[in-house]
């Protein structure tokens, strides 16, 4: 980090990319300048510029396949946000269908969200021993539940 004279951080830091067919691994590393200061690090460091990534999910829902049976995966590191998570991407993005589950309990715990029900898919010791995938079991579920969209729908 740079710091001003007052030992406070400077607030506008530029990053000067690299030309567009560039990359990180190839190139020489990219400097970073403090606009307020104009500051240099002895040293060179790298960076990753990022961009967001628009979430196509609404577009899908609403424009390109309105009638189609649509689930969305919800992962998140702190389970005791990950229901309202899930509700709150049912409400926003108005599909069928989360899979919701935590990082801590990846592989045997998952929660399958709609707007009337939560239906809870939890793999046993047995089940864990005999090498069975919690996959299995959220693809049946997800699967007797496409089914049943359908017949509604007809």
């Amino acid at each position: 980090m740079l710091f001003r004279a007052s030992r406070r951080p400077c607030a506008a830091t530029r990053r000067l990319r690299l030309p567009a067919p560039s990359w990180p691994w190839s190139s020489p590393p990219w400097r970073t300048t403090c606009t307020c200061c104009r500051l240099r690090p002895r040293r060179s460091i790298r960076w990753i510029t990022m961009k967001m990534v628009p979430k196509m999910l609404s577009p899908l829902v609403k424009d390109w396949a309105p009638k189609a049976f649509t689930i969305s995966f919800k992962l998140e590191t702190d389970p005791s946000i990950m229901i309202d998570r899930a509700r709150n991407a049912l409400e926003v993005y108005r599909h069928q269908v989360v899979v919701a589950n935590s990082l801590e309990s990846h592989g045997s715990f998952v929660i399958i969200l709609t707007k009337d029900s939560e239906t809870k898919i939890l793999l046993s010791e047995e089940e864990t021993e005999k090498g069975i995938d919690i996959e299995k079991k959220i693809v049946d579920d997800l699967q007797s539940r496409h089914t049943v969209f359908i017949h509604d729908k007809n």
